[in-house]
């Protein structure tokens, strides 16, 4: 191939030489996607125990509500759309007040750890601030709180309030 590409001793030269490849890293976005991959794992998780802890509740109070005399009386005096507004927001309520609390406790924690040498070294604080956005915290209030009304119509349609386990299981899978 060489002999039919009539190149030049100069073209020749140049084709043979070795590419010289110098990799830069750029030690503080590197950082950033550590904390990030962190922050997005301990979000996840935060999330899901929290949509575990709720929307059982929720199901188990709307399946065991559901035939009871009271309701009926409730019923009879308001809609029952918006009993169901009522209970949704206060239970949103309930869900930022626990989010409150982590919110604070982990305030908290950085402000009492933030001199051990691994904190200080690694950089994780000063990127702590940069993995978190408006967008993440509503992105993640919203779908707490579309899976709680999820869980309560799943909660509604059981016949029995010990079925409501089995009703939330697609729920907990998606």
């Amino acid at each position: 191939n060489l002999a039919r590409a009539n190149l030049s001793k100069e073209q020749l030269t140049a084709l043979s030489q070795q590419v010289s490849l110098k990799e830069k890293i750029d030690e503080k976005k590197e950082g950033l996607k550590m904390v990030q991959t962190m922050v997005a794992g301990g979000l996840g998780m935060l999330l899901y125990m929290i949509l575990i802890f709720y929307s059982s509740i929720t199901a188990q109070e709307v399946a065991s509500e559901k035939g009871t005399k009271i309701m009926e009386v409730v019923f009879s005096s308001i809609r029952a759309s918006h009993y169901f507004y009522a209970r949704m927001l206060a239970l949103l309520l309930v869900i930022l007040t626990h989010i409150g609390i982590y919110v604070v406790g982990g305030l908290a924690a950085i402000l009492l750890f933030k001199d051990l040498p691994f904190l200080a070294q690694s950089g994780i604080l000063d990127h702590l601030g940069d993995a978190f956005s408006l967008n993440t915290l509503l992105f993640i209030l919203v779908s707490l709180f579309m899976y709680v009304v999820l869980a309560a119509f799943l909660g509604s349609m059981v016949s029995r309030p010990e079925d409501s386990g089995k009703a939330l299981s697609p729920l907990m899978i998606l």
